[in-house]
């Protein structure tokens, strides 16, 4: 017992620290950070129609509310920023708990540190964001009915029905994962118990918020209409194998796992199978962008496979332990030199001089487009030539105008088309007599367009 308790403190130790060292590093890291730390200010302050009047097209959608609501309750500030590597550290202790229900003790080490490297939970955790959050939700959901089959103790279908509740009322994408695998396990084992903890997850998520999470589903059908005509933010409908395999570099050993990982038995080996392989081929098909995010939902139960092909083959072992860890160093460093990732410190001078000297109907492109959501929190007043991408109008405007003139580099044709009053820009971009410097702060510039 001692000694898988300190295998579980290293592995937490572990996470901790990949997932926390460019927090530590620098103030500000992750592109949507600013956009969740913004939504929670409005809702603090009771502003958040007014804050979404801010994006271009002054957008009117609905969004699973538990995060913005629960990061609305700690106040604001940089040190919310460390809740996604407490979340991912927390999915940690389930996936060893999932190793001990299926009487795998051995295994748990193996699986930790795997799950430890994984290039992706590297920056979905670094980032403010409801995805580690729903992970978490739908690991314990699963976890739960998994000891139902095990125990066939109905208490872990309330329960479950429970933690799948909040999966839907945190992110949109990993409701989908659960949705799709709880179907595959009511096929899988014959069982309504499946089918009770969708129904139960949904009641769970319509009552918590009074009725008002059926409009949360409505705004996203939607969106996936939106996003099954302009695909993803880069024009993308059908997963990227490069993105998904450079994020999850283990999956080009699924074959093996699922043909070789047999230290598992019985029910606890059919599960998590179904549990992988649903959401890996969901992962596959999803024909809306962005499928590859879907993988995330996919990786606990998939790290359990990996580890039980592993355990007693110490090159494969090796294998593994070698592909994940050099990935996610080459992650870690990617994501330090990413200047939109890592947020310069000096655009909060850039939104505090916009607040003495911009007016509040002026409109701002940020150069890139990245940097617009960390410039509406820093600044109270002008509004941004972008999209939120929550609503479809303005998940379209960014994929079809913004993305376009980006890749091409002609910023000064947005300035001709929109009526853009200042530019934020940490590219040095030459904007030649189209605007006159106004503010400058290391790599940050503030243009004012001349008219």
């Amino acid at each position: 017992m001692i000694e898988q308790f300190l295998i579980l403190l290293g592995a937490l130790a572990l996470v901790f620290g990949l997932r926390g060292i460019l927090l530590l590093r620098h103030r500000w890291v992750g592109v949507d950070t600013f956009y969740h730390l913004s939504e929670a200010r409005s809702i603090r302050e009771r502003s958040t129609e007014q804050f979404r009047q801010r994006f271009f097209l002054a957008e009117d959608y609905e969004y699973p509310p538990l995060l913005h609501y629960l990061l609305s309750r700690l106040g604001d500030g940089r040190r919310l920023q460390f809740l996604g590597p407490m979340a991912d550290m927390a999915n940690t202790v389930l996936l060893a708990l999932l190793l001990t229900v299926l009487d795998s003790p051995s295994l748990v080490a193996v699986g930790l540190v795997l799950y430890a490297f994984t290039p992706y939970f590297l920056e979905a955790s670094s980032s403010v964001s409801p995805r580690p959050f729903a992970n978490l939700f739908l690991s314990g959901s699963m976890l739960s009915l998994l000891s139902f089959f095990l125990y066939h103790d109905w208490s872990f279908v309330f329960l479950s029905m429970l933690l799948a509740g909040l999966v839907f009322l945190t992110n949109r994408l990993t409701s989908q994962s659960l949705l799709v695998v709880l179907v595959v396990l009511a096929v899988t084992f014959i069982s309504w118990a499946p089918v009770l903890v969708l129904g139960g997850g949904l009641l769970v998520s319509v009552a918590l918020t009074r009725g008002k999470y059926l409009r949360v589903v409505k705004a996203h059908f939607e969106t996936l209409r939106t996003r099954a005509r302009v695909g993803d933010d880069y024009g993308r409908h059908l997963i990227d194998p490069v993105q998904a395999l450079f994020n999850f570099p283990l999956l080009i050993f699924a074959p093996l796992a699922f043909v070789y990982g047999d230290a598992l038995r019985g029910v606890g080996f059919t599960f998590v199978t179904a549990w992988s392989f649903s959401v890996i081929a969901l992962a596959i098909v999803w024909p809306f962008g962005e499928g590859f995010r879907h993988l995330m939902n996919a990786w606990t139960p998939f790290v359990v496979l990996l580890a039980s092909w592993s355990i007693g083959n110490l090159a494969v072992l090796v294998v593994l332990i070698a592909v994940a860890s050099s990935l996610s160093l080459v992650k870690l460093v990617r994501m330090s030199r990413n200047v939109t990732f890592i947020v310069p410190e000096r655009l909060s001078e850039a939104g505090h001089y916009l607040d003495e000297h911009a007016q509040p109907e002026d409109l701002i492109l940020c150069v890139p487009k990245e940097i617009s959501y960390a410039l509406l929190y820093f600044t109270r007043r002008a509004r941004v030539l972008a999209g939120s991408g929550g609503d479809p109008r303005g998940a379209e405007f960014n994929v079809a105008v913004l993305r376009r003139y980006e890749r091409r580099g002609e910023y000064e044709k947005l300035v001709e088309i929109y009526p853009v009053e200042w530019v934020v820009d940490i590219t040095g971009h030459d904007w030649g007599d189209k605007a006159s410097l106004e503010f400058r702060s290391d790599s940050v510039s503030t243009w004012r367009i001349r008219r």
